[in-house]
């Protein structure tokens, strides 16, 4: 699968157990404090993951770890590739909350067409009371990460050597995300069908600019 992921990215480039602790995190601080929630961060360690919450969300946290733990296989044995370090989950109660905060660099977070956000191996996921949402996140996540540290690689001296070699489309990596994480259905089918209605040239760079990740989607099923 992998090799098939390098070769389709080749073309595309030219067309248990949880231990709760206590500390200081620093992307998580939020630039307006709108409340005082965001000054205590906690953290849960598992086998694979950091699970990072703040405030009420100890139980979404919990049910995250737990998530990632569970899906983590899946998305190995598909991608063919295993992480050399933890990656860490940082959990949010809602999209405000998400949106407010200051992700470790001098960028305001701006939520895209409902794409999951990842920076270095961190994962942003927020509770909208929707586990399989929840979920959702999660995966994409999770394929997000493997695969930019497949390509670009893990450390940050590997990433900078190939990161001026690279310019992913973004519905390479949206689409990628949302293949592996849902299924195909007959919804898509109809949308799909649609889109190619609305251009006479089939032009599949429109469909994907318009809608990344469904456009992605689309092309690796």
């Amino acid at each position: 699968m992998r090799l098939y992921l390098l070769v389709f990215l080749f073309f595309s480039l030219f067309t248990g157990d949880l231990l709760a602790q206590q500390g200081h995190i620093e992307f998580g601080k939020n630039r307006v404090q709108y409340h005082r929630r965001f000054d205590e961060w906690m953290k849960y360690e598992s086998h694979n993951f950091i699970t990072t919450w703040y405030g009420t969300g100890r139980k979404v946290a919990e049910t995250v770890s737990m998530l990632a733990e569970v899906d983590l296989p899946y998305i190995q044995e598909f991608l063919e590739y295993k992480p050399a370090d933890k990656i860490r989950l940082i959990v949010y109660t809602d999209l405000s909350d998400l949106k407010q905060t200051n992700i470790g660099s001098e960028e305001q977070f701006t939520n895209t067409a409902g794409q999951t956000m990842i920076r270095e191996n961190k994962i942003f996921v927020y509770f909208n009371g929707d586990h399989q949402h929840l979920r959702k996140q999660i995966r994409e996540g999770l394929v997000k990460i493997f695969v930019q540290n497949m390509i670009i690689g893990e450390s940050w001296q590997e990433m900078v050597q190939n990161a001026a070699l690279l310019n992913l489309p973004d519905w390479y990596m949206e689409g990628l995300a949302s293949f592996i994480s849902d299924e195909w259905t007959p919804e898509m089918s109809l949308w799909l069908q649609d889109e190619f209605d609305k251009k006479k040239d089939n032009d599949f760079q429109a469909i994907a600019i318009a809608n990344p990740k469904k456009g992605g989607h689309a092309m690796f099923y």
